[in-house]
């Protein structure tokens, strides 16, 4: 023991003492660098989890705008000349039409047939869609699922109106004119499916469905694209 300016001092217990201050001050840098690092780590779990939902947003967006438009061309009534003769070329190598065939017949099947053709151009898309449903209704929740799942009900609708139409022009046409006009009406209501423009009461329900999908998918995820909220 020494002494410093007439006090004893025990340098022994001095230097314990300190050596204890500085496993307290190392426990504590410890903990408050693994807090640190724990912060730092959810922040960027958290920025990384909003890219995701950013990046996720614009792909659902971009989709559904490339679905409008893929209705559109497959709804659009006019058809032209080197898409009526390949339409008319496929009915005769699947044996549905002939040289013989009446002309009206020719281009009942042919309007058909060109809506069924289109459909499965775009099936590409409409892939890419069944695969992002479950991911988008993952991050999103149901209401994104099911606005999703209204451009595969309209194209099902859409494919079978051609479908249906295409059987009412293969038949004979009956005498019976109450039977006729039964069968007419209904020709004109699948035309309003497949056809852009609505039916006989000027709805069309395809168009309205898909935009108001899009309403809800524009909603739900314009304020995440644009850092809302």
């Amino acid at each position: 023991m020494q002494n410093f300016c007439g006090v004893p001092v025990d340098w022994s217990a001095t230097g314990d003492m300190m050596a204890g201050a500085g496993a307290i001050i190392g426990a504590g840098a410890v903990i408050w660098a693994a807090k640190v690092g724990r912060s730092t780590f959810n922040d960027w779990k958290r920025q990384k989890n909003e890219g995701r939902r950013i990046d996720l947003a614009e792909q659902l967006l971009a989709l559904a705008y490339k679905l409008r438009r893929a209705f559109q061309g497959i709804r659009s009534p006019g058809m032209l000349g080197w898409e009526i003769s390949e339409m008319e070329n496929k009915l005769t190598e699947s044996g549905m039409i002939d040289a013989q065939t009446p002309h009206h017949i020719k281009s009942g099947l042919s309007t058909a047939q060109a809506t069924l053709s289109r459909t499965e151009h775009y099936k590409p898309l409409f892939d890419e869609l069944l695969d992002t449903i479950p991911v988008a209704k993952a991050i999103f929740g149901e209401e994104m699922e099911e606005a999703l799942n209204t451009f595969w009900v309209q194209r099902a609708k859409v494919v079978v109106a051609a479908q249906t139409y295409a059987d009412i022009i293969r038949r004979n046409e009956p005498r019976d004119e109450r039977r006729l006009d039964e069968l007419m009406a209904r020709r004109d209501r699948t035309e309003g499916v497949f056809w852009e423009g609505g039916g006989p009461d000027g709805v069309d329900s395809v168009a309205n469905a898909i935009v108001a999908a899009i309403t809800t998918m524009e909603a739900r995820l314009f304020p995440i694209i644009r850092h809302e909220g």
